[in-house]
């Protein structure tokens, strides 16, 4: 079973025994649209030039694949409710119980993928209101190589395909332009100021639980170049920078790190003066902002340090 999967006509027309294409839609047995498999791009270990003949998969390999099982019990993964169980057996005249000792369907069903132009361009088409290729679309769902949808494609290094939806490439490179356009927007904004350049990358390493300490007196064209490699490296963070109303806070811990009110004797651990707690960076965030609503005395006092700290360095 290659690229293309046979169709069977299924019309209003052609009644079943257990019920019809239109019960069988509303349902959610069925649906009237068509997705598609596609291939995961990305560079291999030893093969990393995309126009090379055996980038992805060699041209004319393929592979078989069929339901797979539980590791523990050696069961089948159960794609199927009970109810749709008895639906589809009853449409493909075949037994589809997942538990049958003796000539099991999904012993035998295999679906193959054969790398070949149209794989790579289009992709496997699957159209869910044919019960043949909802199963088979269901199986290769149910793979732990395929990720659920175009935008969660790297989330796990195991990935090879993804399911994409009608259209649901173009919206989420759509989306992806527009946050690239509004991350730039913000970057103009901020690149003429050293600080808030500061700010950010410091932010960033704070984040990720980094033990690099930003300092202060580099060149301008420096910090714009670093800022550059988040962007390039991590955009969503950008984004997640714009909209959080914590920002100013986690920026403020990294000052108060350089001016010395906030101590931090290791990777990700941070501590009060007069306080007896240790803290990792969230945990401090929350702490912080207790103070503040608080007008608690600590706050200000690390406040009032921080200014100090900017105006001896010039720092606005």
């Amino acid at each position: 079973m290659e690229n293309t999967l046979p169709f069977t006509t299924f019309t209003e027309t052609n009644k079943i025994n257990y019920m019809d294409r239109k019960e069988a839609v509303e349902k959610g047995f069925l649906q009237n649209k068509v997705v598609k498999l596609k291939p995961i791009l990305k560079e291999g270990k030893m093969i990393k030039d995309k126009k090379h003949i055996g980038y992805f998969m060699f041209d004319g390999a393929f592979k078989n694949y069929t339901l797979p099982r539980n590791p523990k019990t050696n069961s089948y993964k159960q794609i199927l409710s009970e109810e749709e169980v008895e639906f589809f057996s009853s449409t493909l005249q075949t037994n589809l119980s997942f538990t049958r000792i003796d000539n099991n369907y999904w012993d035998t069903h295999t679906i193959r993928v054969k790398k070949d132009e149209s794989l790579m361009k289009h992709g496997v088409s699957f159209d869910l209101s044919d019960p043949y290729q909802n199963i088979d679309f269901r199986i290769m769902k149910s793979l732990r190589e395929t990720a659920p949808s175009y935008k969660e494609r790297f989330n796990n290094p195991k990935y090879r395909w993804y399911i994409a939806e009608e259209n649901e490439e173009l919206i989420q490179e759509n989306k992806q332009m527009e946050e690239l356009e509004e991350i730039y927007t913000f970057f103009g904004a901020i690149k003429g100021s050293k600080k808030k350049m500061i700010d950010l990358i410091s932010v960033y390493n704070s984040e990720k639980a980094s033990t690099k300490i930003i300092g202060i007196d580099s060149d301008i064209e420096w910090y714009r170049g670093e800022v550059r490699k988040i962007i390039k490296k991590d955009p969503s963070f950008i984004i997640e920078c714009m909209n959080d109303e914590d920002y100013q806070i986690k920026a403020m811990i990294s000052d108060g790190v350089r001016s010395g009110a906030i101590n931090k004797p290791k990777r990700n651990v941070y501590n009060i003066i007069g306080d007896s707690s240790n803290y990792d960076f969230n945990g401090l965030v929350k702490r912080l902002n207790g103070l503040k609503a608080n007008t608690d005395d600590e706050y200000f006092r690390i406040e009032a340090q921080i200014k100090d700290w900017k105006e001896q360095n010039k720092l606005k």
